[in-house]
């Protein structure tokens, strides 16, 4: 790939003079002091708009600089990003190209679970009688209920052996 150069001008300064290489296809590629200038402005809250302006450079061009270099949003969003555990809120030590940790350890998974399950929002609940000990007991899910648990369950089954 040929690169020729040519000066560019930035303000009205003849000391801001940089040579860019411009490419065969016609892009520009940005040189390192253009580099630097971007992630200064970026540090002090500069908008890619107002950089863009400032660079003379392509707004998209600030914008994938900004992402590829982890400049922009990414950057600051990172810190926040933290995974606590669900119980505790200690901070977790996720493995890379692992399933994420929700919890800190067994422990606190277990706490969490339990104490959490009858706080579920549980939207099918019905009402249902035992067929075996005819009491009134509370199902969930879309099945109909015939008992009320596995002995009574078994009671009818039940075989006399004499």
């Amino acid at each position: 790939m040929a690169v020729i150069f040519f000066a560019q001008i930035y303000g009205s300064s003849t000391q801001n003079i940089n040579f860019c290489p411009l490419d065969i296809e016609g892009g520009l590629k940005m040189n390192g002091f253009q580099k630097d200038q971007i992630m200064k402005l970026r540090a002090n809250g500069e908008s890619y708009s107002s950089i863009a302006s400032k660079v003379d450079i392509s707004i998209n061009t600030i914008k994938a600089f900004c992402r590829r270099s982890n400049n922009g949003e990414e950057q600051n969003n990172s810190s926040s990003n933290v995974e606590l555990c669900r119980q505790c809120y200690n901070p977790l030590t996720n493995i890379e190209n692992k399933k994420k940790k929700t919890f800190c350890s067994n422990k606190c998974r277990m706490s969490w679970w339990n104490n959490s399950q009858n706080s579920k929002n549980r939207k099918s609940n019905r009402q249902f009688t035992c067929q075996a000990c005819e009491q009134t007991f509370i199902g969930t899910g879309k099945r109909m209920r015939k008992f009320c648990s596995r002995v009574c369950y078994f009671k009818p089954k039940a075989v006399l052996v004499e």
